[in-house]
């Protein structure tokens, strides 16, 4: 939506994306193509996994990123402990 779009101005380091595509949410090829306009330098999925009968493999997702050409990586993070996004590096480092 162009709200989303809006969103670029703001030079976002990292998306994270809704890609289950249910309840007005983004599909897995939806939030690839927002990634492709905001240019972030990560793409992190969500709303999956949580519950059978709403989840999409986010394997999608990081499929949809690089079917179109969007030159930005998916990270798909482990369950449990955290992780710190590194401004100078541009990389997720977890702890």
């Amino acid at each position: 939506c162009p709200e989303l779009e809006e969103v670029k101005r703001f030079r976002p380091g990292i998306l994270i994306g809704c890609i289950n595509g249910r309840a007005g949410n983004m599909s897995a090829h939806e939030a690839a193509y927002l990634a492709r306009v905001l240019r972030p330098h990560l793409a992190i999925p969500m709303h999956y996994g949580m519950f059978n009968y709403n989840t999409i493999d986010p394997q999608v997702f990081v499929e949809a990123l690089r079917i179109q050409q969007v030159g930005v990586p998916g990270f798909l993070p482990e369950l449990g402990g955290g992780y710190i996004f590194d401004t100078q590096a541009n990389l997720l480092q977890r702890i």
